[in-house]
C-alpha cells in the first residue's frame, strides 16, 4: 500500500512538473508573441486533430483571415502567408531544411532516404541530380505512347458507360487513369485499373493508408520508429500499406531483371527502333548497369516508389478538380470548349492530341493553372527548419529550430496578389498577366507565379510535375472534345456535398445536401407501417409475375383517392397508371401532352425548381419556359411576378405547379394566394400540370398539402398530377409513383387511357410491383393506414420542429437577421438567403455542406447539431 502510494505520488509529481515546464516553455518561448489558437502554444494535438479532421486546407485559411500572416499551430509551428517570405524559405540555396515531418515519409531507419523526404539537403542534391534528367520535359516526348494508350481505354470506358446511359464517378476513372499511366511510365504496362474499373489488389486503398499515416504520425515524429514495425507485423494502419506497396515494387523490379537477363536489350531496341517507348525501370537498370555505385539498385527502388507515391493521386485529384471547375462555371467551359473547336477545324489539333498540339491552347493552360490554384493537391504547409541564426518573417523574429511553412491553399488565396476575386475560378486573370507581360509589363505576371506553388517551390520542387501536367494535357482537351459532361444531380452540385461529407473526418460535420428524410440521430429511417406492409407482401408469397402495363390497380385506385380525395367527384372521370415514382409520372405527363395537347406545348416552370424538372420536359418533346417565384430579396414568394408571368403567358399554356413544399425553396402559397393563382391559370385558359411529391409530410396533414390540387378541380380545372410515395412513405429505392389526367367525360377517359398505354408500352412495358404493393396495402388497410398517418404527420413535426429551433437558435446568438423565413417556409428543404460565398465558407471553415444556392435540407438537421449549424450560419452571416 505505501508503495502504490508512492509511485502515484511520484506518477503525480511528473505529471505537474511537465505542465508546468509546458507553461514556462510557452511563456518564455520567443514565439509568444506570434498568434493562433490558444491550446496551440501548448501543444501539437490541435494541429494533429484538425489535420486528422480532411479539412485543416479550409481551417489554414480561415485562421490566416483571422490572424493574420502568421499563424502558430502548435509549439514550434509557425504557418505563413507572407509573398515575401517565400523565397527566403523555399528558394534554392536556402539552408531551410526539411522539418522532422518528413521523417515517417519513408520506412524507418538511417540508410532509408527517399527523395520526397530526405531531410538531408546534400544528399537530396546529389541524388535529383542522378535522376532529374528522366523527368526533364524534353523526356516527356517518349512518355507520350504510354499516355496514349491509357488515355485511349479511358475514352472508350466513357463511351461505353455513356451508351449504357448510366452516371460516371470521375473522380474514381480519373484515379485509374493517373495509376494506370504512371504503371506504363514506370514499368512499361498498365496495372489493370482501367480496364477492370476497380482497385486492383487494394492499391488505392494502400496509397491512401499510407498518406494518412505518414501526415499523422509526422507530427509526431518521434512516434514512427517505435510504431512502424508492430504496426506493418500486425497490418494496422498506413504501415500495411507502405509494406505492400514496397514489396509490390521490388516484385515489378525483380519482374523486368528476370526479363532482361532472358533478352538481349539493345538488339529489341535495335529491331524495334525508335518506336519502342523506354520505361522508367529499364532507364535505371541500364544505369545501373553503367556504374552500380552511382545508381545503386535503392536508387532504382525509391525512384519506382516514388512514383506510385506521388504520381498517381495528386495527378487524379488535380483532374477532378479541373472538371469539376469546368463544370461549376459554364462560361470558362464554353470558351475552352471554343478553343478546342477552332484547333480542330484547322486540323491543328489530332483525334489524340500531342503534347506540342496541346502548347498551342494559351486558354487550356490558364484553365489548368487556375485549377491548380484552387485545388492544389497537397492542402497542408510544406514545413522547414529555420536555420542556425534564426530569421524574420512578416515583421517577426523566429528563432533556430522553428517549423515554418506556406500551405498552397493559403497562398492561392492571398487577395494582395490574386485581388478581391481571389476565391473565383476565373483563368482569364492568368491571360490578362500575359498579355501585359507581352506588353512590356511583367510586374502582374511575375507576382502570381513568385506565390504560385501547388507542385512546391525551389530546390524540393516536384520532381514529375512535368508528367503530371502531360497526363492532365493530354487527357483533358480529348475528354471535352469528344463528351458532354453534365452534373448527375446539379442541386447537389456533381456530388460535391456527398463526397466532400465522407472525406471530412471532422466529428461534428453536418450533412444539409442530403435528399432524404433522416431521424434526429441522422440516421436514414424506415417507417414502422411499411416494414408491416412490406411483412405482409412477402408473407403472402404473391407472384412475380408482370403487373399491367398501367401498375397494380389496388394501389393505382387508392393513389388517386389519396390525392383527389375518397370522395372526389371527379375519381370517376380520372385516368391514373402507376409510374416510375415521381420522375417517371413527370416523363409521361410531358410525352403526354407533346403530343395531344392541343394548345401551346410550352411548359412554363417556377424558378427556381427542381432541377430535373427542365431536363425531363425537354427531353418528353415540350418546350421549357419559366416564371417567376422565389424573391430572394424577401427570401418569400413572388407573388406579383408569378401572377403577372401566369398573365403574359399565351394563351393555353401548360403550367407546372408544385402542389406542396416547392422544391427548392420550401415556399409555398397561402390558401387565398392559390385562390389568385387558379383565377389567372383559367383566365389565361393555361392547363395546370400539378407535381405533388409531399403529401403529408410537408405539413403533416394530407388534405391540407393536397388543398392546391382538389380547389383547381372544385373550380372546374381537368389538371394531370405526378404522384410520388419516395417522401412520405421513405419507399426511395422502391421508386412507387403515379401519373393521372382528370377527364371531362367517361368517353374521353377511356380514349386517354388507351393513349397512355400506348406511350408507356415503348418507355419500360410495366412498372415494378414490390414497392406498389407496399403502399396499396397500407392505403387499403385501415389499421395500417391510420398508423401511416401519425408517422407521416411525425416526419413533418419533426422537420417543423427542427426550423423553429434553427430560428430560436439564431435569434439567442444575437443575429441581426430576420430568419422568420425559415418558420414560414415549410417542407424538407428551406432557402436560408445564405450567398454562395457563405456557404462555401460553411463548407470550408465550419464542415457544414449544403448546395451554393443556399438550400438545405432541413432533414439533416437534428436536435444535436442545430446548436452547432446556428453558430456556423451566424459566424459567416452575421
Amino acid at each position: 500500500m505505501i508503495i502504490s502510494s508512492s509511485i502515484k505520488a511520484f506518477a503525480a509529481t511528473l505529471v505537474v512538473l511537465y505542465i508546468i515546464y509546458v507553461l514556462l516553455s510557452s511563456f518564455l518561448s520567443p514565439l509568444r508573441k506570434v498568434p493562433g489558437p490558444f491550446y496551440a502554444r501548448f501543444t501539437y494535438l490541435f494541429y494533429l486533430n484538425r489535420v486528422r479532421q480532411g479539412r485543416f486546407q479550409h481551417e489554414n485559411v480561415a485562421l490566416h483571415r483571422k490572424f493574420g500572416p502568421l499563424v502558430r499551430l502548435g509549439p514550434d509551428l509557425v504557418s505563413v502567408d507572407d509573398p515575401g517570405a517565400l523565397k527566403t524559405i523555399y528558394s534554392i540555396g536556402s539552408k531551410f531544411s526539411k522539418s522532422d515531418w518528413y521523417y515517417a515519409w519513408r520506412a524507418p531507419g538511417p540508410g532509408n532516404f527517399t527523395l520526397f523526404a530526405d531531410q538531408n539537403m546534400v544528399r537530396h542534391a546529389d541524388t535529383r541530380k542522378r535522376f532529374q534528367n528522366l523527368y526533364s520535359m524534353t523526356s516527356l516526348v517518349s512518355y507520350e505512347t504510354f499516355v496514349d494508350e491509357c488515355t485511349g481505354i479511358f475514352t472508350k470506358r466513357l463511351q461505353e458507360t455513356a451508351d449504357a446511359g448510366e452516371p460516371v464517378n470521375m473522380g474514381h476513372w480519373f484515379q485509374c487513369y493517373a495509376f494506370d499511366v504512371i504503371a506504363c511510365i514506370t514499368y512499361g504496362s498498365r496495372f489493370g485499373f482501367l480496364d477492370d474499373g476497380h482497385d486492383i489488389q487494394g492499391m488505392m486503398g494502400d496509397l491512401y493508408a499510407v498518406l494518412r499515416y505518414s501526415t499523422l504520425v509526422g507530427i509526431y515524429s518521434w512516434l514512427h520508429d517505435w510504431i512502424f514495425h508492430p504496426a506493418a507485423k500486425l497490418q494496422l494502419f498506413g504501415a500495411r500499406g507502405r509494406v505492400t506497396l514496397m514489396k509490390f515494387v521490388e516484385g515489378q523490379m525483380a519482374i523486368r531483371r528476370e526479363e532482361r537477363r532472358k533478352r538481349d536489350v539493345e538488339d529489341k531496341v535495335k529491331d524495334q527502333g525508335e518506336a519502342a517507348p523506354i520505361h522508367f525501370l529499364d532507364r535505371l537498370l541500364d544505369q545501373n548497369q553503367e556504374d552500380p555505385e552511382k545508381t545503386t539498385m535503392y536508387h532504382v527502388f525509391l525512384v519506382c516508389l516514388a512514383n506510385i507515391n506521388a504520381g498517381s493521386d495528386t495527378t487524379a485529384t488535380s483532374l477532378s478538380g479541373m472538371l469539376y471547375h469546368l463544370l461549376r462555371y459554364p462560361r470558362v467551359m464554353a470558351r475552352l470548349k471554343q478553343e478546342i473547336r477552332e484547333l480542330s477545324s484547322r486540323g491543328q489539333l489530332s483525334e489524340q492530341p500531342s503534347f506540342k498540339e496541346i502548347q498551342q491552347m494559351p486558354y487550356f493552360d490558364a484553365v489548368m493553372k487556375e485549377s491548380l490554384r484552387l485545388h492544389s493537391a497537397v492542402g497542408l504547409p510544406l514545413w522547414r527548419v529555420v536555420p542556425e541564426g534564426g530569421t524574420t518573417v512578416a515583421g517577426q523574429y523566429l528563432p533556430q529550430g522553428t517549423n515554418v511553412g506556406v500551405n498552397a491553399w493559403v497562398a492561392h488565396l492571398n487577395e494582395d496578389v490574386w485581388g478581391p476575386d481571389a476565391r473565383e475560378f476565373r483563368p482569364e486573370r492568368w491571360c490578362e498577366a500575359q498579355a501585359e507581360a507581352l506588353k512590356g509589363n511583367k510586374d502582374r505576371l511575375r507576382q502570381m507565379e513568385a506565390y504560385y506553388l501547388p507542385f512546391g517551390l525551389g530546390s524540393r520542387t516536384c520532381i514529375g510535375r512535368h508528367i503530371s501536367i502531360l497526363e492532365m494535357s493530354k487527357l483533358m482537351p480529348r475528354l471535352l472534345r469528344d463528351f458532354e459532361f453534365e452534373l448527375e444531380r446539379p442541386d447537389e452540385e456533381w456530388k460535391c456535398i456527398t463526397e466532400a461529407f465522407k472525406a471530412d473526418s471532422f466529428d461534428s460535420k453536418i450533412n444539409l445536401g442530403v435528399g432524404a428524410y433522416r431521424d434526429d440521430k441522422g440516421k436514414p429511417y424506415v417507417l414502422p407501417s411499411v416494414r408491416k406492409a412490406e411483412d405482409k407482401v412477402i408473407s403472402s408469397r404473391m407472384n412475380k409475375e408482370y403487373a399491367g402495363i398501367t401498375g397494380v390497380p389496388e394501389f393505382t385506385s387508392a393513389a388517386a383517392k389519396l390525392a383527389y380525395g375518397k370522395d372526389s367527384f371527379a375519381l370517376d372521370r380520372t385516368v391514373i397508371t402507376q409510374s416510375i415514382s415521381g420522375t417517371g409520372a413527370l416523363r409521361i405527363g410531358g410525352a403526354f401532352l407533346a403530343r395531344f395537347y392541343p394548345g401551346d406545348k410550352t411548359i412554363y416552370i417556377p424558378t427556381p425548381s427542381w432541377a430535373n424538372h427542365g431536363a425531363v420536359f425537354n427531353d418528353s418533346g415540350l418546350k421549357v419556359a419559366k416564371y417567376r417565384y422565389y424573391n430572394k430579396d424577401t427570401i418569400g414568394l413572388d407573388f406579383d411576378g408569378m401572377i403577372a408571368d401566369i398573365k403574359a403567358a399565351p394563351k393555353g399554356s401548360v403550367f407546372l405547379l408544385h402542389a406542396c413544399a416547392h422544391n427548392p425553396t420550401g415556399v409555398d402559397p397561402t390558401p387565398d394566394q392559390w385562390k389568385a393563382i387558379e383565377a389567372a391559370i383559367k383566365e389565361g385558359e393555361h392547363y395546370p400540370f400539378f407535381d405533388m411529391a409531399y403529401q403529408g409530410f410537408a405539413s403533416g396533414d394530407i388534405n391540407k398539402d393536397a388543398f392546391a390540387l382538389r380547389y383547381f378541380v372544385e373550380k372546374g380545372h381537368n389538371p394531370c398530377l405526378a404522384q410520388s410515395f419516395a417522401k412520405n412513405m421513405g419507399l426511395y429505392g422502391e421508386r412507387a409513383g403515379a401519373f393521372s389526367v382528370v377527364c371531362e367525360s367517361a368517353e374521353e377517359k377511356k380514349r386517354v387511357d388507351s393513349q397512355i398505354k400506348i406511350l408507356v408500352r415503348p418507355m419500360y412495358s410495366n412498372p415494378p410491383i414490390h414497392g406498389a404493393r407496399i403502399a396499396a396495402e397500407i392505403l387499403n388497410s385501415q389499421e395500417l393506414y391510420d398508423e401511416w398517418l401519425v408517422e407521416v404527420k411525425g416526419m413533418a413535426d419533426r422537420i417543423i420542429k427542427m426550423r423553429a429551433l434553427l430560428k430560436e437558435n439564431l435569434e439567442r446568438l444575437g443575429s441581426k437577421h430576420d430568419w422568420s423565413h425559415i418558420t414560414s417556409q415549410i417542407g424538407m428543404f428551406a432557402y436560408t438567403g445564405l450567398t454562395p460565398e457563405q456557404m462555401d465558407k460553411l463548407a470550408k471553415e465550419h464542415s457544414v455542406y449544403a448546395t451554393k444556392d443556399g438550400r438545405i435540407s432541413v432533414a439533416g438537421i437534428t436536435s444535436g447539431n442545430v446548436g452547432r449549424l446556428a453558430e456556423a450560419i451566424y459566424a459567416v452571416k452575421g
